[in-house]
């Protein structure tokens, strides 16, 4: 799972292009990638529009990726839309807890949780992953970013 909270989604878009072509041809175990993004307004999409692009125009990305995107100020509800089953959009702040867990029922072998965002969310991701350590096989990675 890699989680990314506004700006932080630069850091992990490489390893989900990464992940989705190693999948592609064989030379990574990943059987799931699961990006959350959490931004204020679906015009922060815009950012990362040409690499997001690319990634959802990848060999077998359907078979591993699951992008779910967090809008936290919509103005709108019409703003909120999910483009299709593995592109999926949510108002408001995920519950990342829950999204842990769901991941960690199923998990099959190791399981790694990456996050770069915000403090608040850092400190949730880091929470729940801790819970889980010494229950499930689970690594956490952490990226800050603060000025």
């Amino acid at each position: 799972m890699i989680f990314a909270g506004g700006v932080g989604i630069t850091h992990q878009v490489p390893f989900v292009r990464d992940l989705v072509a190693g999948y592609a041809s064989g030379t990574v175990a990943a059987r799931k990638v699961i990006l959350v993004w959490v931004i204020q307004s679906p015009e922060h999409l815009e950012w990362i529009r040409p690499w997001m692009t690319t990634i959802l125009a990848m060999d077998k990305r359907r078979e591993i990726l699951r992008i779910q995107l967090f809008v936290t100020r919509p103005r709108s509800t019409k703003e909120i839309h999910s483009p299709s089953a593995t592109v999926q959009m949510f108002p408001g702040k995920p519950n990342v807890d829950t999204l842990i867990e769901m991941e960690s029922e199923n998990q099959v072998g190791a399981m790694g949780v990456s996050v770069c965002g915000t403090g608040g969310l850092s400190d949730d991701v880091r929470a729940a992953v801790r819970k889980r350590q010494g229950v499930r096989n689970i690594d956490f990675s952490e990226q800050g970013f603060t000025w």
